[in-house]
């Protein structure tokens, strides 16, 4: 039901033009048991918020294998990867989070920043949605994409030290 769910609003936001000023933000939550046909599907509906928006796509190293895997014949170097997606038009910018590192492209530059690695979190089931709080946060301030990855680092942070979510960053 979820791809219909999305198909429907990529064709309630298409208008014919691009609004730049309004912003879509994907995670394709765990796409580790999807056929290729329905990321292909997932894919094709990005691709068409993409002519509405400003598209960003959120994904895990998982996800981002899986995509190589998928859709680009079993690749499997994430800068490879994040790269084909924005230049293939699905998205505008895409960003990674992984244990150790976020890498974004917005499809003329690469952003990478270092996590604090938590070895051991009070709660990690959410990180993941507390990185993407923080880069769509970043994303609303207009910050650049090497902040965005910062702040979405430091709000996972946060919420694996504290099992809370990160508030006021931009205060």
């Amino acid at each position: 039901w979820m791809q219909k769910l999305w198909d429907a609003a990529a064709d309630y936001m298409y208008t014919g033009k691009k609004d730049e000023e309004k912003f879509v933000f994907f995670d394709p939550a765990d796409i580790s048991c999807r056929t290729e046909d329905e990321i292909h599907g997932m894919l094709r509906c990005m691709k068409k918020a993409s002519k509405a928006r400003h598209c960003v796509l959120s994904i895990n190293e998982n996800e981002t294998l899986i995509l190589g895997k998928a859709v680009y014949s079993g690749e499997t170097t994430p800068e490879v990867i994040l790269e084909s997606l924005v230049k293939d038009g699905y998205v505008d910018e895409v960003v990674m989070h992984t244990l150790y590192r976020a890498l974004a492209f917005d499809g003329k530059t690469f952003a990478e920043a270092p996590t604090n690695h938590v070895e051991k979190p009070l709660i990690s089931t959410g990180a993941g949605d507390n990185f993407n709080g923080g880069y769509c946060a970043a994303v609303l301030e207009k910050l650049p994409l090497k902040e965005r990855v910062v702040w979405a680092n430091h709000t996972s942070y946060v919420y694996l030290t504290t099992g809370c979510p990160a508030k006021n960053l931009f205060d």
